[in-house]
């Protein structure tokens, strides 16, 4: 996990394109101590090649045990250099997040938890050597 930003960000917008079994994050808490005392919090969306569907899951913990809090399938798109890449925006704000991928709103105005934190790059559970980061924004919501 790469941890970037503030601790204290709360409402964020992160845009990346991605491939692989690869996650986006915002208001990210995590570290080993709170991943061991299961004290992580956060929103993190993404998209897992290994199942085809898009993810989002409310800490390191649920994400990396598949507990996710929405999924659902992948958009098709051509392959370039061998892998399917997808434009991914997650954004939070107050108690309500949104998520894109390739440009289609997957989730619209869903509950998310209020904890304050970093934005988050996350590589898959599954094949964590397959995923890849390319074109990250960050902006306030």
């Amino acid at each position: 996990m790469t941890l970037i930003g503030d601790h204290e960000w709360s409402d964020v917008s992160v845009t990346a394109d991605l491939t692989g079994d690869a996650y986006i994050g915002a208001r990210s808490m995590w570290s080993p101590a709170s991943y061991e005392n299961k004290k992580g919090c956060g929103v993190y969306f993404g998209v897992s090649a290994s199942d085809g569907k898009w993810h989002m899951a409310f800490s390191v913990e649920k994400l990396k045990q598949g507990q996710f809090a929405h999924s659902g399938p992948l958009p098709s798109q051509p392959q370039s250099g061998g892998r399917v890449w997808h434009q991914v925006l997650l954004s939070v704000a107050g108690t309500r997040g949104s998520a894109k991928i390739d440009g289609q709103l997957v989730l619209d105005s869903v509950t998310v938890p209020t904890c304050n934190g970093w934005v988050a790059l996350l590589a898959g559970k599954y094949a964590e050597d397959s995923a890849r980061f390319d074109n990250i924004a960050i902006s306030a919501a």
